[in-house]
């Protein structure tokens, strides 16, 4: 079996195929200035301020002073945006989910389908949040 470093020597996951689904092809154009513009656009600023003022009670002066970017965004205010989902009694710890999130020896997954918040951003980080942890919990016994 390949060690870690070996499997992320060998370069994969630096390429992901999207063009056998038209909702999966590469975008054609980038707004001046990078993808994060569109939802910058969305955001009044000044929930940065409120964000860094935050930080500093929890940081100190570093989360302002180090701070080189950020980024917020309250989901809930755009208009259209919205979609469906399912819903999972158990939440987050639902029983369901337990076989998928468990690693296959030393291989952990994670994506926004391996939680109760699927199709949302939060649930991709939910589920990176946990491979992450276990990880560390293996490597640290």
């Amino acid at each position: 079996m390949p060690s870690a470093f070996e499997v992320f020597a060998s370069g994969v996951g630096r390429y992901f195929a999207f063009e056998f689904e038209y909702d999966q092809a590469m975008l054609m154009f980038q707004p001046v200035g990078g993808m994060d513009r569109i939802p910058a656009a969305l955001t009044p600023r000044d929930r940065e301020a409120r964000a860094i003022a935050q930080g500093v009670k929890i940081h100190g002066d570093k989360s302002r002073t180090e701070l080189t970017t950020s980024f917020s965004h309250h989901w809930r205010q755009p208009p259209y945006l919205e979609a469906s989902w399912h819903s999972l009694s158990g939440g987050p710890d639902a029983p369901a989910f337990a076989p998928l999130n468990r690693a296959a020896g030393c291989v952990y997954f994670a994506g926004d389908y391996l939680s109760y918040a699927d199709a949302w951003q939060h649930g991709a980080f939910t589920s990176a949040r946990k491979a992450v942890t276990a990880l560390h919990t293996r490597v640290l016994a």
